[in-house]
């Protein structure tokens, strides 16, 4: 049998490089948290102009837990600021995002920007 062990503060790898690896740099801030302990793929929301811990609420979110499990791998979202589109990449290329899948990302969006002093309303 063979053992490893790693510790929480020696990572080998973060969910931010992961999402970096897969999709390349980011404009804007990023955030990314891993859908699991085994670390094998995160979900990431790029191009944000201020941070915030939106993936953790999102993966929380029943609607749009539904629509990531349908997906392998690592992903990505963005928002595109001169349509109010939700945008939304995989391993496997864009996928189009259902509407009430983009509302339910854009109502995190709006309490996080509210959260952080940033008085903007997201609307699809």
């Amino acid at each position: 049998m063979h053992f490893s062990t790693e510790y929480a503060r020696t990572q080998t790898t973060t969910a931010y490089e992961r999402i970096t690896k897969a999709f390349g740099k980011q404009e804007g801030v990023l955030d990314a948290e891993f859908f699991s302990g085994g670390r094998k793929a995160a979900l990431g929301f790029g191009r944000l102009p201020f941070a915030a811990p939106l993936c953790a609420r999102l993966m929380s979110r029943p609607a749009v837990a539904a629509y990531l499990s349908r997906f392998s791998g690592s992903q990505l979202f963005w928002l595109e600021e001169e349509t109010g589109r939700v945008c939304h990449m995989t391993e496997a290329g864009e996928q189009a995002v259902p509407e009430d899948v983009a509302a339910e990302i854009l109502a995190v969006l709006t309490a996080a920007a509210f959260l952080v002093g940033k008085r903007k309303k997201y609307h699809y």
